[in-house]
């Protein structure tokens, strides 16, 4: 690298012969272009100081001691507790159904999705499967083996 001529051609250009200028320390080319390098000759004083006192940031660091990561405490948080007045469930138990009003209704839908669900969408426990016209309704081979012996 001519040092001459790099000044020379960045007082006529305003550029540098190349983008990458050359640690003092090193050698490894740093990029340096535009309002990067405008910025870089305004602090260094001028192009002959950056080129011949130009320190990559390796070289830099490396007499300086590493920064210690700081590791953050746990943060602790605030644990509020709100009462509500839940009202007991008191569950019921259905003592007797009309069965001549309920024969329309039973068509529509299931009356006990509970207990469908319970034993594996079949209907074995159900009371109200011989009323029961639902799409749903089936029994499974094991009690069906039963009503028909």
């Amino acid at each position: 690298m001519n040092k001459q001529a790099w000044i020379k051609y960045y007082n006529e250009t305003g550029k540098l012969p190349e983008q990458k200028v050359p640690c003092t320390k090193c050698g490894t080319g740093v990029t340096m272009f535009s309002t990067n390098l405008t910025n870089r000759v305004t602090k260094f004083g001028g192009v002959d100081k950056l080129l011949s006192n130009f320190i990559c940031k390796q070289c830099s660091s490396v007499g300086k001691p590493q920064k210690v990561k700081r590791v953050p405490k746990p943060k602790k948080m605030k644990i509020t507790v709100e009462k509500y007045d839940i009202p007991v469930y008191k569950g019921y138990n259905i003592t007797s159904i009309n069965l001549h009003e309920t024969k329309n209704d039973a068509t529509l839908s299931c009356w006990r999705p509970d207990l469908y669900l319970n034993a594996d969408k079949t209907c074995d426990d159900c009371t109200l499967f011989n009323i029961c016209q639902c799409a749903l309704k089936k029994l499974s081979k094991r009690k069906m083996a039963l009503i028909t012996n």
